[in-house]
């Protein structure tokens, strides 16, 4: 299935025939194996793949979804008129109370403290109902380097972690 997918335009809409197909394929996959539900509780458990696929199906249908709508006023036309109605007061509906997006700067102080020896902030992403993203407790996650590293490109020298309020 793996291989099957990387031949198909990735940017492309799966129409339902695809979609049928891969979805009887996933339904048909199934494996047994031991699963523990406490100290002393094991059980013979039986899931298909589509019984682990389909927790994030949701996802990514939202990440489709908010995709098409950011995409251009071309993509957000495909979007069914019934479907927009319903997102667009979801995208509009901000939490004023996370920390806000930022690229760069001072970054915002929640639970901890900011220190002087903090190293510059690259970005933080706070919590953001339209995205469906959750730091924590409505917080947010911070990415910082230390400029040195930046203009050398050692990106593997950041430090990030998610601080809640």
């Amino acid at each position: 299935m793996h291989r099957h997918i990387l031949t198909q335009d990735l940017d492309a809409l799966m129409g339902d025939e695809s979609w049928a197909a891969m979805k009887a394929k996933m339904v048909a996959a199934e494996t047994e194996y031991w699963a523990s539900y406490g100290a002393m509780d094991l059980r013979k458990v039986r899931h298909t793949l589509f019984d682990f696929a389909k927790h994030g199906l949701k996802f990514a249908l939202r990440e489709d979804l908010l995709d098409l709508y950011s995409r251009s006023a071309a993509a957000q036309a495909s979007i069914p008129e019934a479907l927009r109605a319903e997102l667009e007061p979801k995208l509009r509906r901000i939490i004023r109370a996370t920390t806000p997006h930022r690229m760069g700067g001072p970054r915002d102080v929640l639970q901890s403290r900011a220190d002087p020896d903090d190293d510059d902030l690259l970005f933080q992403i706070g919590s953001d109902d339209a995205m469906g993203w959750m730091w924590g407790d409505l917080g947010a996650l911070f990415v910082y380097l230390n400029p040195s590293n930046l203009k050398a490109r050692r990106f593997k020298r950041v430090d990030a972690w998610i601080d809640g309020h």
